[in-house]
């Protein structure tokens, strides 16, 4: 039904304008973001039923005023506008499109990766470079120290390698939602557990 990783609908969803406004309790006018439950997708046929605007299927309404793919809530959150976001802008520079970013992985757009280097890595560096740069800027070397600083949305990135040994298996994301990415792909980015 085009969803989120999170539930949230997205744009092209059959979900939108198909609900049954009579199945929505009158109490209820807000959706799980705090936008008015019924709200007409004028890019959508109404399938649902009952008067226009037809509510929306499931606990989202989706809301999108620029026709840019991205929900005015999720432009606002992380862009303090409901129109602010380009779809197509790697704002954080972590290899994900913003669009990418709402709808396959739930991440944060506009929190920079935490890196994770075998070769050139140190658990003590901060993670926030591909590259030590000095001091105490740099890739983790193990995912897991990567993991252990990486916040809620974020994005970890593991530079093509084989990881092997403690902190590269068993991986504990600590309840915390992190999209962990190979941008070289599969093939060239091993984990081993031995």
């Amino acid at each position: 039904p085009h969803l989120t990783p999170d539930g949230h609908l997205t744009a092209g969803s059959a979900c939108v304008d198909a609900g049954n406004n009579s199945a929505v309790p009158p109490t209820l006018t807000l959706d799980c973001d705090g936008e008015p439950r019924f709200i007409d997708d004028p890019n959508v046929p109404d399938t649902g039923f009952g008067t226009p605007p037809i509510v929306d299927i499931g606990a989202d309404e989706f809301k999108e005023s620029d026709g840019d793919g991205l929900p005015d809530w999720w432009e606002a959150k992380y862009f303090d506008s409901a129109t602010a976001a380009d779809p197509y802008t790697d704002t954080d520079g972590d290899g994900l499109s913003n669009l990418q970013e709402y709808e396959q992985y739930g991440s944060n757009p506009i929190s920079p990766p935490c890196y994770v280097n075998a070769a050139s890595g140190d658990d003590a560096f901060d993670g926030r470079a591909s590259s030590p740069q000095g001091g105490s800027v740099g890739p983790k070397k193990t995912i897991q120290a990567a993991l252990n600083v990486a916040q809620d949305g974020d994005t970890v990135l593991v530079v093509a390698s084989t990881y092997a040994g403690t902190g590269n298996f068993n991986l504990d994301f600590g309840s915390k939602a992190i999209v962990v990415l190979a941008p070289s792909g599969a093939p060239s980015t091993t984990i081993d557990c031995g």
